[in-house]
């Protein structure tokens, strides 16, 4: 099963998640302030949180660039992805 997983997308997300976990462990004082009441909350963050991330990495990394006019360089030449033409697109997109 976890052949079907993009591996680099996984690592991102679990990543992320980590972090929204350590900085929930940091920002509560080590859990002192923390209401046990709201642990579902955490959980549900914490998958969202995975989940956003891991499909935002597959969608990065599907390369549907297309070069445009208005922003130079915008076209990939090379394995790496166009971080300038990422704004374009959410704009386009939302």
């Amino acid at each position: 099963m976890l052949t079907n997983l993009n591996r680099k997308a996984l690592i991102n997300a679990l990543v992320a998640a980590l972090l929204a976990l350590a900085l929930t462990f940091i920002g509560s004082r080590r859990l002192q302030n923390f209401d046990p009441a709201l642990t579902g909350y955490l959980i549900g963050t914490i998958f969202a949180v995975f989940g956003v991330v891991y499909r935002y990495s597959i969608w990065l990394q599907r390369r549907l660039h297309v070069c445009t006019s208005a922003v130079p360089g915008s076209c990939c030449s090379g394995p790496g992805i166009s971080w300038n033409i990422l704004p374009v697109f959410a704009g386009k997109c939302l």
